[in-house]
């Protein structure tokens, strides 16, 4: 269901409705029979993945939360990331067939749900999770706001927020305040500028093989689908945040850095830095290499999306491109210091940098085969020279 529906909207304004009506005892136990029903009528199959999922891993936690060993914790995460990983192969070996829009579909919430569960069971395994029962566990897997598209919260930030639970009216107005944001995002500049007026002024500047128009759609894709997510996550954390809860933030001016590695830091945060804390510092710790573990998580963090080569080679040339920023931080001592002066035009220019490479990065992955993307990077680049 998409974010824009009346239905969506309606199933909003009706889980707020009912959850503060709902006396307190009772309230989050509505509040996960909702995001049940919702996800009975629209991803049947989404519903009964994650039930059984949620018991399992919980069944495995719960039995040795004190002595989680390592076999127990592997076995409970390779449960979770078959399931992800099945649908995510069927997809991509369909990535560039008429099935992949058809036939070929990833149950609602999976790839964020999982990231939920694997994270759970770490912590469990490092000790760290907050005392708890199974309704507190069901609860977080079930908050309806971030079921759809996230953010990937965290249990203990999740748990706190359920012991201190209350009314708050600022909360309540920043939730109502987010929720218009997201949607002046989505309906006005995505839809309306971005893929409306943009679009059109695009066909107005040549064939759609000219260097200018491929160039040009390139960054209306990347407008779009900043604005397109960053406007599903501003409504997901205002409907939380009504309900009381401060669900961790997904974007900070993404497009507004000066390098790679800050602009992932800003980008889709709550899955960067879920693969920062368990797939970069553990390759870290384990191999020493920062350079492999920024290229690593980076390929993961392709293959979550898509499991196809043009995600996993998406994920080498921003991981590559980490690397070479981290290896530039550690040599940039050696050259001159420049006036302070030009800093605002070298800030101006990191931007715009950053902001290309990140463009011709969705190139890779906006079109339907890894040659046809190559082929439209070659055209803008050669067109500049």
């Amino acid at each position: 269901m998409h974010f824009l529906s009346i239905d969506w909207f309606s199933w909003m304004v009706l889980t707020i409705a009912f959850f503060w009506l709902t006396p307190d005892r009772w309230r989050h136990h509505i509040l996960t029979l909702i995001t049940m029903t919702f996800l009975a009528i629209y991803a049947p199959l989404s519903l009964v993945i994650l039930v059984l999922l949620s018991l399992t891993t919980y069944l495995i936690v719960s039995t040795h939360i004190k002595e989680l060993s390592g076999i127990k914790t592997c076995v409970a995460i390779v449960a979770n990331i078959a399931v992800l990983g099945y649908y995510k192969i069927q997809v991509g070996s369909h990535a560039d067939t008429e099935d992949s829009l058809t036939s070929i579909v990833i149950p609602l919430g999976l790839a964020f749900y999982t990231l939920r569960l694997v994270h759970y069971i770490l912590e469990a395994y490092k000790g760290t999770l907050p005392r708890h029962q199974l309704s507190d566990f069901i609860h977080y897997l079930f908050f309806f706001p971030t079921i759809v598209v996230g953010p990937i919260h965290r249990f203990a930030e999740f748990k706190r927020d359920l012991r201190r639970h209350h009314w708050d009216f600022g909360m309540i107005a920043q939730g109502c305040e987010r929720i218009l944001y997201g949607y002046v995002k989505l309906t006005f500049l995505a839809n309306y500028l971005i893929s409306g007026v943009f679009a059109q002024y695009i066909t107005t500047c040549g064939e759609a093989t000219d260097p200018l128009v491929i160039y040009l759609e390139m960054i209306r894709a990347g407008l779009n689908l900043y604005m397109q997510f960053s406007g599903f996550s501003d409504i997901a954390i205002g409907f939380a945040r009504i309900l009381g809860f401060k669900v961790m933030e997904n974007f900070n001016w993404p497009y507004f850095q000066k390098n790679i590695s800050d602009f992932w830091r800003c980008w889709h945060i709550s899955l960067t830095s879920w693969c920062r804390e368990y797939i970069f510092t553990t390759v870290l710790s384990t191999l020493r290499s920062p350079a492999v573990a920024a290229i690593t998580t980076m390929i993961v963090i392709g293959v979550w999306h898509e499991f196809s080569l043009r995600f996993v080679v998406w994920g080498l040339y921003h991981g590559m491109g980490i690397a070479v920023w981290q290896n530039f931080q550690k040599h940039k001592r050696y050259l001159p210091t420049l006036p302070q002066r030009i800093k605002p035009i070298i800030d101006a220019l990191s931007i715009l940098l950053t902001l290309h490479f990140v463009w011709f990065g969705f190139a890779i992955v906006m079109y339907p085969t890894l040659g046809e993307g190559f082929t439209a990077i070659k055209t803008v680049i050669l067109f500049w020279m």
